[in-house]
C-alpha cells in the first residue's frame, strides 16, 4: 500500500490523499478514518476517549505540505529524504512519544534547516494537534503486502478448508470465498468473520474442531489468498468512506460492547478487560488478529448473559477500529508526582519558575501548557529554539526525552491550579 501525496487540490479537504491498492485490493479503513468529523453526537462513554481527535480529517495532511514538512521528510516514500521516513519510524507511537521524538529532534533539525536556509515552523492552536493525529493514524491501515502461497497454507493449516471453498477446492458447509469480490480487505472480512461467528462456532463445536486463533500475518496473508483467488475479478483503485472514531465510539455503546469492557480508570468495572490498558496493537491487522481471536470467549460470554450476538455493517466496522485504535493516542495515564520531579533533573527549573517566581523563562503555572496534552505538545515545539539558543550560549546540553517522560511532565503542568 502507498499513499499518493500531492500539493493540487489542497483545498479539497483530504481528498489528494489516496490509497493505491495493490492488485485490486482497497483496504475499506483510509487512515483519516479516525479524524473524520462525527455526523452524530457520541455517547458519554466514547466522548471523552477520542475528544483529543481533529474534526477535519485532512488539516493535518494540509499543514504536513504547506508547514513544509514534506520537504524534509516523507510518507512512504513520499515526500523528502533529508528526514527520516514518517511513515515507517513513527510505528506504533503515541503522541507522547510523537512528541518526544520532535524534542530530541530539535538540535539536528535546526541544523539542518540553517544548512537549506529554511525556518523552523511554528504552529497556531489546534495546528500541532491535528499534524499529531495525522502522523499516528498514518500506520492504522498500512497492511504491507501479503503471501498468497503462506496464505493458502494458513487456510489448509488451521481448517478453513473443511468449511469452505477456495481455489475451486474445499468443503460446502460454509460460504464459496471463490466469489469474495477481488477488493476485500482485513476489515470486511473481519466484519462478515464476525456476523457468521456464532455459526462457525457451532458447526466447529459439532464437528470436535476448535476455533483457529491468527496472528497478524496470518490475516495479511489470508486475505492476499482470497484476494488472488478470487473469481470475480480486479476492480481497480477503488475509494471507501473512511473509518470514524468518533462514530466508532458510539458503535462501541450501541452494540454491547461498553456492558462489559471499561473504557479507562472511571469507568465502572466490566466482565472483560479494560480497553485502555489492554494493548490492542499498532495496525488494522492486529486489531482484526485480536478480534478474531477473542471472538469465542466474547460469544460465550453474551451467551451466559442472555445477550444477544450483534451484527456489524462494514462501515460499523470500519469505525468500531479505528475508534479502538485511538484508545492509546495519549499514553495513558502520567505520573504527575515523577513529572515534578523530571522538571528539576531535566534542568527546566534552571530557567522556569513553576508559579510567581523569578525565572528566565515564561511562569509555567500560567502557560497554556497546562490546559491539555496537545498544547503543551504544540508549545514545547514552538518554543524549543528559544531554549536551545540559550542553552548554547549557557553551555548547557540538550535534556532528551522519552514518551514517558513527556507524558508524566505534561501531566503534572496540567495540574497546576491556572
Amino acid at each position: 500500500m502507498r499513499m499518493m501525496l500531492s500539493s493540487r487540490g489542497m483545498s479539497g479537504g483530504w481528498r489528494y490523499f489516496a490509497w493505491r491498492a495493490a492488485g485490486a485490493l482497497a483496504l475499506g479503513i483510509v487512515v483519516f478514518g479516525a479524524l473524520a468529523p462525527a455526523t452524530a453526537s457520541p455517547s458519554a462513554q466514547s466522548a471523552d476517549v477520542v475528544s483529543v481527535l481533529p474534526r477535519d480529517p485532512g488539516k493535518g495532511g494540509r499543514l504536513f505540505i504547506s508547514k513544509g514538512c514534506i520537504a524534509c521528510h516523507s510518507i512512504h516514500g513520499e515526500g523528502g529524504n533529508i528526514g527520516p521516513d514518517l511513515g515507517r519510524s513513527t510505528v506504533g507511537l503515541d503522541l507522547p512519544e510523537l512528541a518526544a521524538a520532535m524534542w530530541n529532534h530539535t538540535p539536528s533539525m535546526g541544523r539542518q534547516l540553517g544548512l537549506l536556509g529554511l525556518k523552523r515552523p511554528q504552529f497556531g492552536r489546534g495546528e500541532m494537534a491535528a499534524l499529531t493525529a495525522f502522523i499516528y493514524y498514518l500506520n492504522l491501515a498500512d497492511t504491507g503486502e501479503g503471501d498468497p502461497e503462506r496464505g493458502n497454507d494458513v487456510f489448509r493449516a488451521k481448517g478453513c478448508s473443511r468449511c469452505h471453498s477456495s481455489s475451486g477446492s474445499g468443503g460446502e458447509i460454509g460460504p464459496d470465498l471463490d466469489r469474495m469480490a477481488g477488493h476485500r480487505s482485513p476489515v470486511i472480512v473481519a466484519q462478515r468473520m464476525w456476523n457468521h461467528g456464532p455459526v462457525m462456532i457451532e458447526l466447529s463445536a459439532d464437528m470436535g474442531m476448535v476455533v483457529p486463533s491468527l496472528t497478524p500475518v496470518d490475516v495479511k496473508d489470508l486475505v492476499a489468498y482470497l484476494r488472488a483467488s478470487s473469481v470475480v475479478g480486479s476492480i481497480g483503485t477503488t475509494f471507501q468512506r473512511p473509518g470514524d472514531a468518533r462514530e466508532g465510539g458510539s458503535v462501541f455503546v450501541a452494540k454491547g460492547c461498553s456492558s462489559c469492557h471499561a473504557i479507562g480508570a472511571s469507568r465502572r468495572r466490566g466482565t472483560a478487560p479494560d480497553l485502555s490498558e489492554a494493548s490492542l496493537g499498532v495496525g488494522v491487522l492486529d486489531l482484526v488478529s485480536r478480534l478474531w481471536n477473542h471472538m469465542p470467549a466474547m460469544y460465550a460470554q453474551m451467551e451466559r448473559s442472555g445477550m444477544s450476538t450483534p451484527e456489524l455493517t462494514e462501515l460499523e466496522m470500519t469505525d468500531l477500529l479505528a475508534y479502538l485504535y485511538s484508545l492509546d493516542y495519549s499514553g495513558g495515564q502520567p505520573d504527575q508526582s515523577r513529572g515534578e520531579r523530571l522538571l528539576a533533573s531535566k534542568g527546566c527549573r534552571a530557567c522556569h519558575a513553576i508559579s510567581r517566581g523569578a525565572g528566565q523563562a515564561p511562569e509555567l503555572a500560567a502557560s497554556r501548557a497546562t490546559r491539555s496534552l496537545e498544547e503543551g505538545v504544540r508549545l514545547l515545539w514552538n518554543h524549543a529554539p528559544a531554549m536551545l539558543a540559550n542553552m548554547r550560549e549557557t553551555g548547557v546540553e540538550w535534556p532528551r526525552l522519552d514518551g514517558d517522560e513527556v507524558r508524566d511532565i505534561m501531566g503534572y503542568l496540567r495540574s497546576l491550579p491556572q
